[in-house]
């Protein structure tokens, strides 16, 4: 499980908390860390953060033409994820691009 908290916290405050709770029960194991470094502080204003699905036949190469096609138009992967259902294939990623300056 990937959790944002709205205040920063230690990992072994988190696991601690967790286990006080009445419901987490007495087999409860608990494992806390950071999942994602934090930015550097220009990082974020200089990029926007999307979610990309693709889907289709599954190839040879086919995480590789990916990612290499993202590289290409300056998109950075922050999160891949890949499954593989029959024949078919999909790529969900959490990307980083250039801000592109345009508003809703």
């Amino acid at each position: 499980m990937i959790v944002s908290l709205p205040q920063s916290i230690d990992a072994g405050q988190l696991v601690e908390r967790v286990q006080q709770t009445e419901s987490s029960g007495s087999n409860l194991q608990v494992l806390a860390q950071p999942v994602l470094p934090k930015p550097n502080a220009g990082d974020e204003e200089a990029t926007d953060r999307f979610v990309i699905t693709a889907f289709g036949p599954d190839q040879p190469g086919i995480v590789r033409q990916f990612s290499q096609y993202l590289a290409g138009k300056d998109i950075n992967i922050v999160d891949l994820f890949g499954d593989r259902t029959g024949d078919d294939f999909v790529l969900i990623g959490q990307v980083r691009c250039p801000f592109t300056g345009t508003s809703g």
